[in-house]
């Protein structure tokens, strides 16, 4: 049976249902995979572009936190959701994702 590491690896799409803050779906967009997230609000898109869509409501807009993040993190509201998903759900998410991101880089 694969373990966490090799299943989220191996997708090209992850759908976050509860994660801490911005870091976690930022990591996962710059590592290359297709971010779609669930929240109260209904589904998103998670994004990173240099200059956000003046259209989007600003929640939904989170500014680099740093000097290494570059461009804005955006959740884009979707009207569906995906047809499918490789749900995955562990503890540890912050450790892995830097890992995952730092093993990734050059995506």
């Amino acid at each position: 049976m694969p373990d966490q590491e090799q299943i989220l690896e191996s997708a090209d799409s992850v759908l976050l249902v509860d994660w801490p803050g911005p870091g976690i779906p930022r990591a996962l967009v710059q590592s290359g995979l297709n971010v779609f997230c669930f929240s109260p609000d209904g589904y998103t898109q998670a994004g990173i572009v240099a200059v956000p869509p003046k259209e989007l409501d600003p929640s939904h807009v989170f500014p680099p936190a740093n000097d290494e993040e570059i461009g804005f993190l955006v959740f884009s509201p979707l009207n569906h959701p995906r047809a499918f998903f490789k749900l995955l759900n562990f503890a540890g998410l912050n450790e892995f994702s830097a890992k995952f991101t730092n093993k990734n880089k050059q995506i």
